[in-house]
């Protein structure tokens, strides 16, 4: 390889940023947490490529202080229309920093509810694509307290892809009929709720002119040999 090709590879190198591994880039953890008391409750782990990460309370539900668990009672709406109208949703944001992106592959989350029903309704939303009834990422209806942690596949969703500026999700909440209104991010022994994903530096402008350069000096330069 001539100096000019190794040259166009290093710069190369350098436009794409290192950009990480797919990983956990953001991880929530509720041991010895409680709404009540850490609201909003700020990401446990979090990749040098993002600037903040809060999971809070939508607005028409009330803090719950069960220990070790991030929730609220109030989730009493009994479609997804009436609780995307009331706010009884829990939030949780990620900020990428600046002169960085993210894309996501998936979530992982762990919740449950304070006691059994018939069916409790859950439905995760994202800024990127919407809080609107029909632009739901997932949903899942359970009658368990303590369902088994649920993973949303998320690497199909092309908003959440390359996105250098803030998502919010929503996680809405709504029962059947009748039946317990308290709906919670549970403790698992660590990442209680997690995301996925990749994050990368934007190259500036000046950077990818120099690779355009580079790029044509090294054709000339091939086409002189070739010649």
């Amino acid at each position: 390889m001539s100096e000019l090709a190794r040259s166009v590879a290093l710069t190369a190198l350098f436009l794409v940023g290192t950009a990480g591994l797919e990983a956990q880039i953001v991880i929530w953890d509720v041991n010895a947490k409680t709404a009540s008391a850490n609201n909003p409750l700020v990401a446990s782990t979090l990749d040098l490529r993002l600037s903040a990460a809060t999971l809070t309370l939508g607005s028409g539900v009330t803090a719950s202080a069960t220990a070790s668990t991030f929730g609220a009672s109030g989730f009493d709406k009994t479609s997804l229309a009436s609780a995307l109208s009331a706010g009884d949703y829990l939030s949780f944001t990620v900020t990428p920093a600046s002169g960085s992106s993210f894309s996501l592959s998936s979530m992982t989350l762990l919740f449950g509810v304070a006691t059994a029903v018939t069916n409790f309704n859950v439905a995760l939303a994202s800024s990127a694509s919407g809080f609107n009834a029909g632009n739901e990422l997932w949903s899942l209806s359970f009658n368990t307290a303590s369902p088994a942690a649920q993973t949303i596949a998320l690497a199909s969703v092309s908003t959440l892809q390359n996105s250098a500026a803030a998502v919010e999700f929503r996680l809405y909440g709504w029962r059947d009929i009748t039946g317990t209104t308290t709906f919670r991010i549970r403790d698992n022994s660590g990442g209680d709720l997690s995301i996925s994903g990749t994050t990368s530096a934007i190259p500036e402008p000046a950077a990818y002119a120099a690779l355009v350069g580079l790029a044509g000096l090294a054709l000339v330069a091939w086409r002189k040999r070739r010649s």
